[in-house]
């Protein structure tokens, strides 16, 4: 099948129509992706030949480059494991979608979170009441 004759499924075209109207920060779940992932990595992602409409129409899916794992100092290595500072496109858009290089927390914000998880309680302090079916 040629990319001249791909239709995407209606839910690909809605949400790529939808996308550039997203909050960059907003999550989104792409369809054929899986999870969510942040609005920006998906717009970077497609601008930068990372994803694809999937050749089926039915998702968006990843585009391994023929450089994935071939770096310098890994190529003479035996085995067919990629290396781990790979520098490839898709490598590169993978760790920043992992968002890393955020600031670390503040030891204040760290104890006011400490304080919310102490204070937190699941369900009611009161024990619910049962309803019978004659009571409707």
């Amino acid at each position: 099948m040629s990319e001249a004759t791909l239709v995407p499924a209606p839910n690909v075209v809605a949400f790529l129509e939808a996308l550039p109207h997203a909050d960059p920060l907003q999550f989104v779940s792409p369809p054929g992706l899986g999870g969510t992932w942040r609005a920006k990595f998906i717009r970077a992602g497609l601008d930068k030949g990372v994803l694809v409409v999937h050749w089926s129409g039915a998702g968006l899916c990843i585009v391994q480059p023929s450089t994935h794992g071939a770096c310098a100092d890994c190529k003479g290595r035996k085995g067919s494991q990629p290396c781990e500072h790979c520098a490839c496109s898709m490598c590169a858009w993978l760790r920043q979608t992992d968002e890393r290089a955020s600031p670390r927390v503040s030891r204040a914000r760290m104890e006011q979170l400490t304080r919310r998880l102490r204070a937190l309680q699941l369900g009611s302090a009161q024990p619910a009441s049962a309803m019978l079916d004659e009571d409707f």
